[in-house]
């Protein structure tokens, strides 16, 4: 259960109200826009460690805290009992490379974003928005990287997955018709979008995955409207 706060009481309390609602472990964002130094996220995350008995995962995602918790620091909060994991949700897959180098005794990297790049530089999971919307892909493209080592099969499903820079189309984010990214951090979200695109599932009742159609709307003056999209 997601526990962030902006304030290390707060993210105390919530943690321990997960606990006593039967939690398995907390996600815990660093206190979002503050902008705290790297001795009060340590301590942040010590407190929170020592009011709980759970795992915590560490979640670095700067797009949305404001805060770039970078390897060296992930390192040093390891170093706190009950912080066994992290989320690293930056787009540079490098980070998961230094984590490991650092940590990967003490710490297990998940990936947040690119997790075809991460399995292959050692995340052992993906905490992964999309695997809400295409399960069985997200978690076959873990097995042919971290199980079956195919990176041929691997790569092909990539694609399936990813839309390409000549064809900006998103398998699960809703972003404006000229800014539809796939899963990027530097969007600028417009104040009125043009269009949102939606990945509809056009599975057969009780199959287990796909396929998969994307379909466009555009709202304007509150009014939505369905206009035609290729199919993916």
């Amino acid at each position: 259960i997601g526990t962030g706060a902006e304030w290390t009481d707060e993210a105390v309390r919530t943690s321990r109200e997960a606990e006593a609602m039967g939690a398995d472990g907390v996600m815990i964002i660093p206190p979002f826009y503050s902008v705290p130094t790297d001795d009060e996220l340590y301590v942040h995350y010590k407190k929170v460690s020592d009011a709980i008995g759970l795992p915590i995962m560490v979640y670095n995602n700067p797009a949305t805290a404001n805060v770039d918790m970078q390897p060296e620091l992930i390192a040093r909060i390891a170093q706190i009992p009950n912080c066994l994991y992290v989320k690293e949700s930056t787009l540079d897959p490098t980070r998961v490379r230094d984590i490991i180098r650092l940590a990967g005794d003490r710490m297990t990297v998940f990936a947040g974003v690119l997790g075809y790049e991460s399995f292959w530089l050692g995340a052992e999971g993906w905490v992964a928005v999309c695997s809400n919307v295409i399960p069985k892909w997200s978690a076959d493209l873990f097995t042919l990287v971290a199980d079956k080592r195919d990176m041929d099969a691997a790569l092909a499903l990539y694609k399936q997955m990813w839309a390409n820079d000549e064809e900006p189309v998103v398998i699960y984010h809703s972003h404006t018709a000229t800014e539809a990214y796939p899963s990027r951090t530097d969007v600028s979200y417009a104040s009125e979008p043009e269009a949102h695109y939606v990945l509809v599932s056009t599975r057969e009742t009780g199959a287990e995955d796909g396929p998969y159609e994307l379909r466009s709307f555009r709202i304007v003056d509150g009014v939505v409207t369905e206009e035609p999209v290729e199919r993916v």
